[in-house]
C-alpha cells in the first residue's frame, strides 16, 4: 500500500498551504534527511517511528506502509528531496523546520541533538538557523 506525502491542497479559491496535519509526511521526510542522508540505519528508522507515533499519532502499521516512501531518499535521493523542499516558499520552509523540531523533541532522546537537528534542518531547507528558533 503506497502512502502519498501531501504537499499543497486545493481550496475553494485555489491552492492553499497544507495544514500542519497534512505536513506530517513532509516533516518525516525532512527528519529522515536530517538523521541520515545515506542508507537508512536501524537507529534512524526507530527514531522516525517514535516521532511519527508521538508527534503525529501514526500507528505502527501505518508507519510500515509509509516507510517505503522514505527509504529511497538516501544518498542518491537526498539531493533531489532537499531541492524540492528548498523550492517551497520561505514561510513553508520555516514552518517545516519548526514542526520538525517540535516533533523530534517531543519526549524523545533526540533532545540531546537539538542543535544538530536545528542546524541540519536549516541547511537542508536553505534557511538561517535563526529562522528555525
Amino acid at each position: 500500500m503506497a502512502v502519498d506525502m501531501p504537499t499543497k491542497t486545493e481550496g475553494p479559491v485555489g491552492p492553499r498551504p497544507a495544514s500542519p496535519t497534512e505536513l506530517a509526511g513532509d516533516v518525516l521526510l525532512l527528519l529522515r534527511l536530517v538523521l541520515n542522508d545515506g542508507e537508512m540505519t536501524p537507529s534512524a528508522r526507530d527514531a522516525l517511528q517514535r516521532v511519527a507515533e508521538r508527534a503525529f499519532s501514526i500507528d505502527a502499521p501505518t508507519f510500515e506502509a509509509f516507510l517505503p516512501v522514505l527509504q529511497p531518499f538516501g544518498a542518491k535521493g537526498a539531493a533531489r528531496a532537499g531541492a524540492v523542499l528548498r523550492a517551497r516558499p520561505k514561510d513553508e520552509r520555516v514552518l517545516l523546520a519548526r514542526m520538525l523540531l517540535a516533533a523530534a523533541l517531543k519526549g524523545d532522546t533526540l533532545t540531546l541533538h537539538e542543535e544538530r537537528l536545528r542546524a541540519r534542518a536549516a541547511e537542508i531547507l536553505g534557511l538561517d538557523e535563526g529562522d528555525v528558533r
